[in-house]
Protein backbone atom coordinates (compact mmCIF):
# COMPACT_ATOMS: atom_id res chain seq x y z
CA UNK A 1 0.00 0.00 0.00
CA UNK A 2 1.45 3.27 -0.94
CA UNK A 3 1.84 5.65 2.07
CA UNK A 4 -0.37 9.21 1.84
CA UNK A 5 2.80 10.84 1.75
CA UNK A 6 3.99 9.45 -1.41
CA UNK A 7 0.86 10.16 -2.88
CA UNK A 8 0.83 13.62 -1.50
CA UNK A 9 4.33 14.30 -2.77
CA UNK A 10 3.72 12.79 -6.17
CA UNK A 11 0.58 15.30 -7.26
CA UNK A 12 2.37 18.25 -6.04
CA UNK A 13 5.12 17.08 -7.67
CA UNK A 14 2.91 17.33 -11.16
CA UNK A 15 1.77 20.49 -10.79
CA UNK A 16 6.01 21.51 -11.00
CA UNK A 17 5.71 20.17 -14.67
CA UNK A 18 9.54 19.77 -14.30
CA UNK A 19 10.39 17.56 -17.11
CA UNK A 20 9.09 20.34 -19.44
CA UNK A 21 12.62 22.02 -18.37
CA UNK A 22 14.90 19.37 -17.57
CA UNK A 23 16.11 17.30 -20.10
CA UNK A 24 16.29 13.50 -20.09
CA UNK A 25 20.33 13.75 -20.36
CA UNK A 26 20.05 16.57 -17.31
CA UNK A 27 19.92 14.67 -13.78
CA UNK A 28 20.94 16.05 -10.43
CA UNK A 29 21.55 15.02 -6.84
CA UNK A 30 19.88 14.13 -3.77
CA UNK A 31 21.20 13.29 -0.35
CA UNK A 32 19.15 10.15 1.20
CA UNK A 33 19.08 8.79 4.69
CA UNK A 34 21.96 6.49 5.46
CA UNK A 35 24.57 8.51 3.60
CA UNK A 36 23.34 7.54 0.33
CA UNK A 37 23.31 9.11 -2.90
CA UNK A 38 20.36 9.38 -5.17
CA UNK A 39 20.72 10.56 -9.11
CA UNK A 40 17.19 12.09 -10.08
CA UNK A 41 16.26 12.39 -13.83
CA UNK A 42 12.67 13.43 -15.55
CA UNK A 43 11.53 11.53 -18.75
CA UNK A 44 8.72 12.62 -20.88
CA UNK A 45 7.62 10.10 -23.41
CA UNK A 46 5.62 10.49 -26.36
CA UNK A 47 4.56 14.42 -24.73
CA UNK A 48 2.47 12.43 -22.74
CA UNK A 49 4.11 10.03 -20.35
CA UNK A 50 5.86 12.22 -17.38
CA UNK A 51 8.08 10.16 -15.06
CA UNK A 52 10.72 10.63 -12.50
CA UNK A 53 13.24 8.00 -12.26
CA UNK A 54 15.56 7.45 -9.36
CA UNK A 55 19.14 6.15 -9.39
CA UNK A 56 20.72 5.04 -6.05
CA UNK A 57 24.29 4.92 -5.44
CA UNK A 58 27.39 3.58 -7.23
CA UNK A 59 25.15 0.77 -9.28
CA UNK A 60 22.27 3.11 -9.87
CA UNK A 61 24.78 6.12 -11.49
CA UNK A 62 26.34 3.49 -13.49
CA UNK A 63 22.96 2.14 -15.08
CA UNK A 64 21.99 6.00 -15.49
CA UNK A 65 24.76 6.45 -17.48
CA UNK A 66 24.04 3.40 -19.44
CA UNK A 67 20.11 4.26 -20.05
CA UNK A 68 21.53 7.99 -21.05
CA UNK A 69 24.01 6.21 -23.54
CA UNK A 70 21.55 3.99 -24.90
CA UNK A 71 19.27 6.70 -25.74
CA UNK A 72 21.49 8.50 -27.22
CA UNK A 73 22.61 5.77 -29.49
CA UNK A 74 26.36 5.13 -27.69
CA UNK A 75 26.49 1.72 -27.12
CA UNK A 76 27.99 -1.12 -29.03
CA UNK A 77 25.01 -3.86 -30.13
CA UNK A 78 25.41 -5.49 -26.70
CA UNK A 79 25.23 -3.17 -24.62
CA UNK A 80 22.19 -1.67 -26.67
CA UNK A 81 20.60 -5.25 -26.04
CA UNK A 82 21.37 -5.44 -22.47
CA UNK A 83 20.02 -1.47 -21.85
CA UNK A 84 16.57 -2.69 -21.46
CA UNK A 85 17.12 -5.39 -18.65
CA UNK A 86 19.17 -3.76 -16.16
CA UNK A 87 17.49 -0.39 -15.66
CA UNK A 88 18.35 -0.47 -11.67
CA UNK A 89 15.88 2.34 -10.60
CA UNK A 90 12.51 3.78 -8.59
CA UNK A 91 10.28 5.15 -10.60
CA UNK A 92 6.97 7.49 -10.72
CA UNK A 93 5.17 7.30 -13.73
CA UNK A 94 1.93 8.86 -14.82
CA UNK A 95 -0.15 7.04 -16.84
CA UNK A 96 -3.30 5.91 -18.04
CA UNK A 97 -5.99 4.33 -15.67
CA UNK A 98 -5.74 1.07 -18.00
CA UNK A 99 -2.04 0.87 -16.53
CA UNK A 100 -3.03 0.06 -13.58
CA UNK A 101 -4.71 -2.78 -11.80
CA UNK A 102 -7.70 -2.36 -10.25
CA UNK A 103 -6.66 -1.91 -6.58
CA UNK A 104 -4.13 0.66 -7.64
CA UNK A 105 -7.21 2.41 -9.76
CA UNK A 106 -9.09 2.61 -6.23
CA UNK A 107 -6.45 3.46 -4.30
CA UNK A 108 -5.52 6.86 -5.90
CA UNK A 109 -9.45 7.44 -6.49
CA UNK A 110 -9.77 6.59 -2.12
CA UNK A 111 -6.58 9.24 -1.83
CA UNK A 112 -7.82 12.21 -4.05
CA UNK A 113 -11.14 12.10 -2.92
CA UNK A 114 -9.67 12.73 0.86
CA UNK A 115 -7.75 15.41 -0.46
CA UNK A 116 -10.43 16.92 -3.06
CA UNK A 117 -8.15 16.42 -6.04
CA UNK A 118 -9.34 16.12 -9.43
CA UNK A 119 -7.22 13.28 -11.41
CA UNK A 120 -8.34 14.33 -15.56
CA UNK A 121 -6.45 14.16 -18.47
CA UNK A 122 -4.98 11.00 -20.54
CA UNK A 123 -2.29 9.99 -17.85
CA UNK A 124 -2.79 11.39 -14.40
CA UNK A 125 -2.91 8.27 -12.41
CA UNK A 126 0.57 7.95 -10.65
CA UNK A 127 2.31 4.34 -11.03
CA UNK A 128 5.14 3.92 -8.61
CA UNK A 129 7.36 0.66 -10.43
CA UNK A 130 10.77 -0.78 -9.10
CA UNK A 131 12.99 -2.10 -11.83
CA UNK A 132 16.25 -4.14 -10.91
CA UNK A 133 18.69 -5.45 -12.96
CA UNK A 134 17.18 -8.65 -14.82
CA UNK A 135 13.67 -8.62 -12.94
CA UNK A 136 10.61 -7.60 -13.73
CA UNK A 137 9.24 -4.15 -13.17
CA UNK A 138 7.54 -4.89 -9.90
CA UNK A 139 5.36 -2.73 -7.23
CA UNK A 140 7.21 -1.37 -4.28
CA UNK A 141 8.14 -3.26 -1.89
CA UNK A 142 9.53 -1.57 1.28
CA UNK A 143 8.70 1.58 3.42
CA UNK A 144 12.69 2.56 2.35
CA UNK A 145 11.91 2.04 -1.09
CA UNK A 146 8.63 4.82 -0.15
CA UNK A 147 10.53 7.09 1.49
CA UNK A 148 13.24 7.20 -1.14
CA UNK A 149 10.93 8.44 -3.17
CA UNK A 150 9.33 10.86 -1.24
CA UNK A 151 12.84 12.10 -0.64
CA UNK A 152 13.53 12.27 -4.26
CA UNK A 153 9.95 14.22 -5.51
CA UNK A 154 10.19 16.73 -2.05
CA UNK A 155 14.16 17.62 -3.92
CA UNK A 156 12.06 18.12 -7.23
CA UNK A 157 9.48 19.80 -6.37
CA UNK A 158 12.71 22.58 -4.10
CA UNK A 159 14.15 22.51 -7.34
CA UNK A 160 11.59 23.80 -9.26
CA UNK A 161 11.07 26.42 -6.76
CA UNK A 162 14.79 27.41 -7.30
CA UNK A 163 14.07 27.31 -11.03
CA UNK A 164 11.50 29.77 -11.05
CA UNK A 165 14.39 32.38 -9.67
CA UNK A 166 17.36 31.18 -11.86
CA UNK A 167 18.41 29.36 -14.95
CA UNK A 168 19.26 25.57 -15.30
CA UNK A 169 22.44 27.19 -16.11
CA UNK A 170 22.44 29.47 -13.31
CA UNK A 171 21.83 26.93 -10.61
CA UNK A 172 24.61 24.74 -12.31
CA UNK A 173 21.93 21.77 -14.44
CA UNK A 174 23.40 21.34 -17.87
CA UNK A 175 21.71 20.06 -20.80
CA UNK A 176 24.53 16.65 -21.22
CA UNK A 177 26.75 15.88 -18.46
CA UNK A 178 30.01 14.39 -18.64
CA UNK A 179 31.21 11.58 -17.49
CA UNK A 180 32.89 13.59 -14.22
CA UNK A 181 32.85 16.33 -12.53
CA UNK A 182 30.66 18.12 -10.06
CA UNK A 183 26.70 18.03 -10.29
CA UNK A 184 24.52 20.18 -8.02
CA UNK A 185 23.14 18.12 -4.46
CA UNK A 186 20.17 19.10 -2.56
CA UNK A 187 20.85 17.75 0.95
CA UNK A 188 18.14 18.04 3.45
CA UNK A 189 19.42 19.96 6.80
CA UNK A 190 16.62 20.52 9.54
CA UNK A 191 13.60 19.71 7.05
CA UNK A 192 15.57 22.36 4.27
CA UNK A 193 16.83 21.73 1.83
CA UNK A 194 20.59 22.88 0.77
CA UNK A 195 21.96 23.46 -2.56
CA UNK A 196 25.32 22.27 -3.21
CA UNK A 197 27.58 20.31 -5.25
CA UNK A 198 29.00 16.83 -5.40
CA UNK A 199 31.70 15.11 -7.58
CA UNK A 200 30.78 12.42 -9.68
CA UNK A 201 33.26 9.17 -9.67
CA UNK A 202 34.69 7.98 -12.72
CA UNK A 203 33.01 5.56 -14.92
CA UNK A 204 33.79 2.06 -14.52
CA UNK A 205 34.54 -0.44 -17.44
CA UNK A 206 32.14 -3.23 -17.96
CA UNK A 207 33.47 -6.59 -16.92
CA UNK A 208 31.48 -9.48 -17.75
CA UNK A 209 31.15 -12.55 -15.82
CA UNK A 210 34.68 -14.82 -16.46
CA UNK A 211 33.67 -17.95 -14.43
CA UNK A 212 36.77 -20.37 -12.51
CA UNK A 213 37.00 -23.67 -14.47
CA UNK A 214 37.42 -25.60 -11.35
CA UNK A 215 35.36 -28.84 -11.88
CA UNK A 216 39.21 -30.84 -12.19
CA UNK A 217 37.51 -34.19 -13.14
CA UNK A 218 35.62 -33.15 -16.16
CA UNK A 219 38.18 -30.72 -17.63
CA UNK A 220 40.49 -34.23 -16.99
CA UNK A 221 37.69 -36.03 -18.77
CA UNK A 222 37.15 -33.61 -21.84
CA UNK A 223 40.84 -34.05 -22.60
CA UNK A 224 40.47 -37.37 -23.64
CA UNK A 225 37.51 -36.83 -26.04
CA UNK A 226 38.92 -36.18 -29.65
CA UNK A 227 38.73 -32.53 -30.43
CA UNK A 228 35.99 -31.99 -33.45
CA UNK A 229 34.13 -29.40 -34.80
CA UNK A 230 34.14 -25.62 -34.97
CA UNK A 231 31.00 -24.33 -32.39
CA UNK A 232 29.46 -21.36 -32.30
CA UNK A 233 28.36 -19.60 -28.91
CA UNK A 234 26.21 -16.32 -27.76
CA UNK A 235 23.91 -15.89 -24.83
CA UNK A 236 20.28 -15.22 -25.23
CA UNK A 237 18.23 -13.37 -22.57
CA UNK A 238 14.50 -15.12 -22.38
CA UNK A 239 12.37 -11.83 -22.75
CA UNK A 240 9.12 -14.48 -21.18
CA UNK A 241 9.98 -14.23 -17.63
CA UNK A 242 9.83 -17.41 -14.82
CA UNK A 243 8.96 -17.14 -11.14
CA UNK A 244 11.17 -18.84 -9.06
CA UNK A 245 8.18 -19.32 -6.49
CA UNK A 246 5.08 -17.82 -5.08
CA UNK A 247 5.24 -14.06 -4.01
CA UNK A 248 8.71 -13.59 -5.77
CA UNK A 249 9.42 -11.36 -8.64
CA UNK A 250 9.48 -12.66 -12.40
CA UNK A 251 13.37 -12.80 -13.73
CA UNK A 252 14.10 -12.79 -17.39
CA UNK A 253 16.66 -16.02 -17.19
CA UNK A 254 19.30 -16.31 -19.83
CA UNK A 255 20.42 -19.04 -22.61
CA UNK A 256 23.26 -20.17 -23.86
CA UNK A 257 23.47 -21.15 -27.44
CA UNK A 258 26.13 -24.20 -28.51
CA UNK A 259 25.99 -24.66 -31.84
CA UNK A 260 28.03 -26.83 -34.13
CA UNK A 261 28.28 -24.69 -37.28
CA UNK A 262 28.53 -27.32 -39.69
CA UNK A 263 25.44 -29.22 -38.39
CA UNK A 264 23.20 -26.93 -36.66
CA UNK A 265 23.08 -29.29 -33.99
CA UNK A 266 22.73 -27.37 -30.40
CA UNK A 267 23.99 -28.27 -27.37
CA UNK A 268 21.00 -28.82 -24.67
CA UNK A 269 21.33 -26.58 -21.81
CA UNK A 270 18.72 -25.19 -19.35
CA UNK A 271 18.16 -21.97 -18.75
CA UNK A 272 20.07 -19.95 -16.43
CA UNK A 273 18.74 -17.88 -13.35
CA UNK A 274 21.35 -15.13 -11.85
CA UNK A 275 23.95 -16.29 -14.56
CA UNK A 276 25.64 -12.83 -13.37
CA UNK A 277 25.73 -14.25 -9.68
CA UNK A 278 27.35 -17.42 -10.28
CA UNK A 279 28.82 -18.46 -14.00
CA UNK A 280 30.27 -21.39 -12.07
CA UNK A 281 27.54 -23.19 -12.23
CA UNK A 282 26.53 -22.32 -16.04
CA UNK A 283 29.90 -23.39 -16.77
CA UNK A 284 29.62 -26.66 -15.26
CA UNK A 285 26.18 -27.64 -16.88
CA UNK A 286 28.06 -26.79 -20.13
CA UNK A 287 31.17 -29.56 -19.29
CA UNK A 288 28.67 -32.18 -18.47
CA UNK A 289 26.45 -31.60 -21.40
CA UNK A 290 29.82 -32.14 -23.59
CA UNK A 291 30.74 -34.77 -21.56
CA UNK A 292 27.17 -36.79 -21.76
CA UNK A 293 27.62 -36.10 -25.74
CA UNK A 294 31.52 -37.12 -26.11
CA UNK A 295 32.29 -33.96 -27.74
CA UNK A 296 35.01 -31.63 -27.45
CA UNK A 297 35.31 -28.25 -29.88
CA UNK A 298 38.12 -27.84 -31.96
CA UNK A 299 37.38 -24.05 -31.85
CA UNK A 300 34.55 -21.83 -30.46
CA UNK A 301 33.62 -18.72 -32.08
CA UNK A 302 31.52 -16.32 -30.02
CA UNK A 303 29.35 -13.28 -30.86
CA UNK A 304 30.46 -10.72 -28.86
CA UNK A 305 32.94 -9.64 -25.41
CA UNK A 306 30.30 -11.46 -22.71
CA UNK A 307 30.52 -14.72 -24.27
CA UNK A 308 34.12 -14.42 -25.14
CA UNK A 309 34.47 -13.29 -20.95
CA UNK A 310 32.82 -17.05 -20.38
CA UNK A 311 34.57 -19.26 -22.56
CA UNK A 312 37.79 -17.73 -22.46
CA UNK A 313 39.14 -19.65 -19.21
CA UNK A 314 37.16 -22.85 -20.46
CA UNK A 315 39.52 -22.69 -23.92
CA UNK A 316 42.43 -21.89 -22.33
CA UNK A 317 42.18 -24.60 -19.98
CA UNK A 318 41.46 -27.08 -22.60
CA UNK A 319 43.35 -25.13 -25.16
CA UNK A 320 40.72 -24.85 -27.69
CA UNK A 321 41.00 -22.05 -29.77
CA UNK A 322 38.50 -19.14 -29.42
CA UNK A 323 37.77 -16.37 -31.78
CA UNK A 324 35.05 -12.87 -31.68
CA UNK A 325 33.32 -12.70 -34.93
CA UNK A 326 30.48 -11.04 -35.64
CA UNK A 327 28.55 -12.68 -37.91
CA UNK A 328 27.82 -16.49 -37.11
CA UNK A 329 25.55 -17.73 -38.90
CA UNK A 330 24.39 -21.49 -37.41
CA UNK A 331 24.06 -18.91 -34.27
CA UNK A 332 22.07 -16.57 -35.88
CA UNK A 333 19.84 -19.30 -37.36
CA UNK A 334 19.04 -20.49 -33.92
CA UNK A 335 18.69 -17.16 -32.09
CA UNK A 336 15.89 -16.43 -34.84
CA UNK A 337 13.95 -19.47 -34.59
CA UNK A 338 14.09 -19.11 -30.67
CA UNK A 339 12.70 -15.69 -30.91
CA UNK A 340 9.95 -16.50 -33.32
CA UNK A 341 8.70 -19.28 -30.58
CA UNK A 342 7.05 -17.35 -28.65
CA UNK A 343 5.66 -15.01 -31.06
CA UNK A 344 3.57 -18.30 -32.99
CA UNK A 345 2.54 -19.62 -29.53
CA UNK A 346 0.54 -16.95 -29.03
CA UNK A 347 -0.59 -16.06 -32.45
CA UNK A 348 -1.51 -20.19 -32.46
CA UNK A 349 -3.72 -19.51 -29.56
CA UNK A 350 -5.41 -16.36 -30.48
CA UNK A 351 -6.11 -18.12 -34.38
CA UNK A 352 -7.78 -21.00 -32.20
CA UNK A 353 -10.21 -19.09 -30.29
CA UNK A 354 -13.30 -18.57 -33.05
CA UNK A 355 -12.89 -22.28 -33.25
CA UNK A 356 -13.72 -22.92 -29.47
CA UNK A 357 -17.07 -22.81 -27.42
CA UNK A 358 -17.31 -19.59 -25.86
CA UNK A 359 -16.80 -20.69 -22.27
CA UNK A 360 -13.45 -22.09 -23.35
CA UNK A 361 -12.35 -19.28 -25.70
CA UNK A 362 -12.72 -16.79 -22.85
CA UNK A 363 -10.72 -19.33 -21.03
CA UNK A 364 -7.82 -19.85 -22.83
CA UNK A 365 -7.88 -15.99 -23.79
CA UNK A 366 -8.15 -15.40 -19.93
CA UNK A 367 -5.16 -17.80 -19.64
CA UNK A 368 -3.09 -16.21 -22.52
CA UNK A 369 -3.22 -12.56 -20.98
CA UNK A 370 -2.97 -13.77 -17.84
CA UNK A 371 0.99 -14.74 -18.95
CA UNK A 372 1.43 -11.08 -19.92
CA UNK A 373 -0.19 -9.12 -17.17
CA UNK A 374 1.59 -11.24 -14.17
CA UNK A 375 3.81 -8.83 -12.96
CA UNK A 376 3.08 -6.24 -15.42
CA UNK A 377 5.38 -7.58 -17.58
CA UNK A 378 4.35 -5.74 -20.85
CA UNK A 379 6.66 -3.20 -20.92
CA UNK A 380 9.46 -5.33 -21.54
CA UNK A 381 8.46 -7.69 -24.04
CA UNK A 382 8.67 -6.77 -27.44
CA UNK A 383 4.86 -7.65 -28.59
CA UNK A 384 4.04 -8.44 -32.29
CA UNK A 385 1.84 -5.49 -34.10
CA UNK A 386 -0.51 -8.62 -35.04
CA UNK A 387 -1.23 -9.96 -32.00
CA UNK A 388 -1.51 -6.40 -30.31
CA UNK A 389 -3.92 -5.51 -33.03
CA UNK A 390 -6.08 -8.95 -32.57
CA UNK A 391 -6.59 -7.77 -29.29
CA UNK A 392 -7.89 -4.78 -30.20
CA UNK A 393 -10.20 -5.82 -32.38
CA UNK A 394 -11.64 -8.31 -29.58
CA UNK A 395 -12.27 -4.94 -27.51
CA UNK A 396 -13.92 -3.14 -30.36
CA UNK A 397 -16.35 -6.26 -31.01
CA UNK A 398 -17.74 -5.32 -27.22
CA UNK A 399 -18.39 -9.24 -26.55
CA UNK A 400 -16.19 -9.68 -23.79
CA UNK A 401 -17.25 -10.52 -20.71
CA UNK A 402 -16.51 -7.12 -18.63
CA UNK A 403 -13.39 -8.68 -16.41
CA UNK A 404 -11.51 -10.10 -19.82
CA UNK A 405 -12.28 -6.74 -21.10
CA UNK A 406 -10.28 -4.87 -18.58
CA UNK A 407 -7.45 -7.12 -18.77
CA UNK A 408 -7.64 -6.54 -22.84
CA UNK A 409 -7.39 -2.72 -22.10
CA UNK A 410 -4.64 -3.06 -19.39
CA UNK A 411 -2.33 -5.41 -22.25
CA UNK A 412 -2.82 -3.01 -24.90
CA UNK A 413 -2.14 -0.27 -22.51
CA UNK A 414 1.05 -1.92 -21.53
CA UNK A 415 1.77 -2.90 -24.76
CA UNK A 416 1.92 0.78 -25.83
CA UNK A 417 4.85 1.76 -23.39
CA UNK A 418 6.67 -1.55 -24.52
CA UNK A 419 6.99 -0.49 -27.84
CA UNK A 420 8.19 2.65 -26.47
CA UNK A 421 10.57 1.32 -24.33
CA UNK A 422 11.93 -1.44 -26.44
CA UNK A 423 12.60 1.25 -29.14
CA UNK A 424 14.30 3.33 -27.29
CA UNK A 425 16.59 0.56 -25.98
CA UNK A 426 17.61 0.18 -29.76
CA UNK A 427 19.87 2.22 -32.39
CA UNK A 428 17.72 4.33 -34.53
CA UNK A 429 18.21 6.07 -37.79
CA UNK A 430 16.01 8.19 -39.73
CA UNK A 431 13.66 6.63 -42.74
CA UNK A 432 15.31 2.99 -41.46
CA UNK A 433 13.92 1.74 -38.55
CA UNK A 434 15.17 -1.40 -37.23
CA UNK A 435 18.40 -1.86 -39.31
CA UNK A 436 19.57 -4.06 -36.73
CA UNK A 437 16.86 -5.95 -36.12
CA UNK A 438 16.38 -6.93 -40.03
CA UNK A 439 20.30 -7.24 -40.39
CA UNK A 440 21.28 -10.67 -39.13
CA UNK A 441 18.41 -11.66 -41.71
CA UNK A 442 19.50 -9.77 -44.32
CA UNK A 443 23.19 -11.41 -44.20
CA UNK A 444 21.57 -15.01 -44.09
CA UNK A 445 19.61 -14.35 -47.56
CA UNK A 446 22.84 -12.70 -48.59
CA UNK A 447 25.08 -15.50 -48.06
CA UNK A 448 27.01 -16.81 -51.22
CA UNK A 449 25.89 -13.83 -53.18
CA UNK A 450 28.34 -10.88 -54.47
CA UNK A 451 27.47 -7.20 -56.04
CA UNK A 452 29.12 -5.71 -58.77
CA UNK A 453 29.34 -1.66 -57.54
CA UNK A 454 30.75 0.67 -60.34
CA UNK A 455 32.57 3.07 -58.81
CA UNK A 456 33.55 6.62 -60.70
CA UNK A 457 35.44 9.58 -59.93
CA UNK A 458 34.90 12.18 -61.94
CA UNK A 459 33.11 11.61 -65.91
CA UNK A 460 35.31 9.24 -68.06
CA UNK A 461 37.10 7.57 -64.81
CA UNK A 462 35.40 4.05 -62.89
CA UNK A 463 36.11 1.10 -61.88
CA UNK A 464 33.37 -1.81 -61.41
CA UNK A 465 34.10 -3.80 -58.50
CA UNK A 466 32.93 -7.79 -57.59
CA UNK A 467 32.45 -8.02 -53.87
CA UNK A 468 30.72 -10.45 -51.55
CA UNK A 469 27.58 -9.10 -50.20
CA UNK A 470 28.41 -10.12 -46.31
CA UNK A 471 31.42 -8.34 -46.98
CA UNK A 472 31.89 -5.23 -44.32
CA UNK A 473 31.82 -1.30 -45.72
CA UNK A 474 35.46 -1.49 -44.34
CA UNK A 475 36.41 -3.76 -47.06
CA UNK A 476 34.23 -1.83 -49.95
CA UNK A 477 36.65 1.17 -48.38
CA UNK A 478 39.84 -1.07 -49.17
CA UNK A 479 38.70 -2.32 -52.28
CA UNK A 480 38.51 1.16 -53.75
CA UNK A 481 41.33 3.04 -52.08
CA UNK A 482 43.02 0.17 -54.11
CA UNK A 483 41.35 0.34 -57.28
CA UNK A 484 42.32 4.18 -57.23
CA UNK A 485 45.88 3.28 -56.34
CA UNK A 486 45.39 5.62 -53.08
CA UNK A 487 47.03 6.26 -50.13
CA UNK A 488 44.85 4.86 -46.96
CA UNK A 489 46.03 7.79 -44.95
CA UNK A 490 42.86 9.05 -44.38
CA UNK A 491 39.44 9.13 -42.71
CA UNK A 492 36.00 7.68 -45.10
CA UNK A 493 32.61 7.50 -44.80
CA UNK A 494 29.69 6.20 -47.15
CA UNK A 495 26.24 7.87 -47.46
CA UNK A 496 23.61 5.29 -48.41
CA UNK A 497 21.05 8.41 -49.16
CA UNK A 498 23.63 9.37 -51.91
CA UNK A 499 24.10 13.07 -50.05
CA UNK A 500 27.43 13.88 -48.43
CA UNK A 501 27.67 14.56 -45.06
CA UNK A 502 23.72 13.45 -44.52
CA UNK A 503 22.56 12.04 -40.58
CA UNK A 504 20.04 10.16 -42.25
CA UNK A 505 22.27 6.69 -43.29
CA UNK A 506 25.19 6.91 -42.84
CA UNK A 507 28.64 4.78 -42.08
CA UNK A 508 32.09 6.35 -40.55
CA UNK A 509 35.66 4.98 -40.14
CA UNK A 510 35.93 4.17 -36.44
CA UNK A 511 37.06 6.70 -33.91
CA UNK A 512 35.97 9.26 -36.10
CA UNK A 513 32.79 10.12 -33.75
CA UNK A 514 30.99 8.69 -31.19
CA UNK A 515 28.06 7.30 -31.41
CA UNK A 516 27.32 6.68 -34.82
CA UNK A 517 27.41 3.29 -37.29
CA UNK A 518 30.97 2.24 -38.49
CA UNK A 519 32.48 0.64 -41.78
CA UNK A 520 34.09 -2.01 -38.96
CA UNK A 521 31.01 -3.29 -37.40
CA UNK A 522 28.38 -2.93 -40.48
CA UNK A 523 27.96 -5.33 -43.88
CA UNK A 524 26.97 -3.98 -47.16
CA UNK A 525 23.99 -6.58 -47.03
CA UNK A 526 22.85 -4.90 -43.37
CA UNK A 527 23.28 -1.67 -45.13
CA UNK A 528 20.24 -2.51 -47.83
CA UNK A 529 22.37 -2.37 -50.90
CA UNK A 530 20.36 -3.32 -54.13
CA UNK A 531 20.23 -3.27 -58.06
CA UNK A 532 19.86 0.48 -59.27
CA UNK A 533 21.22 1.89 -55.67
CA UNK A 534 23.40 4.75 -56.01
CA UNK A 535 25.36 5.92 -52.54
CA UNK A 536 28.02 8.10 -51.99
CA UNK A 537 31.71 7.00 -50.67
CA UNK A 538 34.06 9.73 -49.49
CA UNK A 539 37.41 10.00 -48.92
CA UNK A 540 39.38 12.60 -46.62
CA UNK A 541 37.66 15.04 -44.97
CA UNK A 542 39.81 17.52 -45.66
CA UNK A 543 39.90 17.58 -49.58
CA UNK A 544 36.79 15.68 -50.08
CA UNK A 545 37.26 12.48 -52.40
CA UNK A 546 33.85 12.22 -53.27
CA UNK A 547 33.22 8.72 -55.00
CA UNK A 548 29.97 7.97 -56.56
CA UNK A 549 28.68 4.23 -56.28
CA UNK A 550 25.88 2.76 -57.91
CA UNK A 551 25.16 -1.41 -57.26
CA UNK A 552 24.87 -2.43 -61.06
CA UNK A 553 24.03 -6.15 -60.38
CA UNK A 554 23.67 -9.32 -57.90
CA UNK A 555 25.55 -12.45 -59.15
CA UNK A 556 24.65 -15.85 -57.44
CA UNK A 557 28.29 -16.63 -56.02
CA UNK A 558 30.60 -16.08 -53.18
CA UNK A 559 33.62 -13.52 -53.78
CA UNK A 560 36.40 -14.47 -50.90
CA UNK A 561 38.48 -11.47 -51.94
CA UNK A 562 37.22 -8.26 -54.00
CA UNK A 563 37.91 -8.21 -57.49
CA UNK A 564 38.46 -5.19 -60.28
CA UNK A 565 36.22 -6.83 -62.99
CA UNK A 566 36.17 -3.21 -65.75
CA UNK A 567 38.64 -0.31 -65.49
CA UNK A 568 38.19 2.96 -67.43
CA UNK A 569 40.20 5.96 -67.18
CA UNK A 570 43.15 7.02 -65.52
CA UNK A 571 42.54 7.84 -61.97
CA UNK A 572 43.55 11.19 -60.19
CA UNK A 573 46.83 11.56 -58.44
CA UNK A 574 46.22 11.86 -55.09
CA UNK A 575 48.80 14.36 -54.42
CA UNK A 576 49.70 15.95 -56.82
CA UNK A 577 53.75 17.42 -57.70
CA UNK A 578 52.89 20.96 -56.36
CA UNK A 579 56.82 21.42 -56.81
CA UNK A 580 56.34 21.78 -60.85
CA UNK A 581 54.10 24.44 -60.75
CA UNK A 582 56.13 26.58 -58.56
CA UNK A 583 59.00 25.88 -60.95
CA UNK A 584 57.29 27.11 -63.78
CA UNK A 585 56.65 30.76 -62.38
Amino acid sequence: MISDRLYELVFEFKKTKLWEVLWRRTYFAVKLSGGRTGYVRMIRENKATSILELYIGEEGLECLRMMIKAEALELDPLEYQEASFVRDCLQCAFVGKEALTEEEREEVKVFARSRGIRIAGKNAYPKFIKFQPYYCPWHLQTVQEQEDLCEALSAAVELSELLKQKTPQELGLQTKQGETGKIILLERREDVFVLGKTELMPEKKKEWPMPEVCNDISVAKLKKVKKSGIWECGFVRVTEPVQEEDGEIPVFPILLFVINSATGYMLPLPLTIHYEDNPEELMNSFMEALLEENICPVEIKVKDSRTYAFFQPFCKKLKISIAEEEYLPALEDAEDAFYEDFGMDVQTELERVPELGEEEAIQSLTELLDIFLKADIGPELQIPEEILNQFSLLLENGNLPKELEDKVSRFLALGDMGQTRSESAKPKTAGRPKLESVGSKMAKEAKGKSYVISVSLGAGCYRHIQISCNALLLELHFAIIDAFGFDDDHAHAFFMDNKIWSDWDSYYMEGVESGVRTTRKYRLSQAGLCKGMKFKYLFDFGDEWVFQCKVLKVVEEETKKPVVVKIKGEAPEQYPDWDDDWDDE
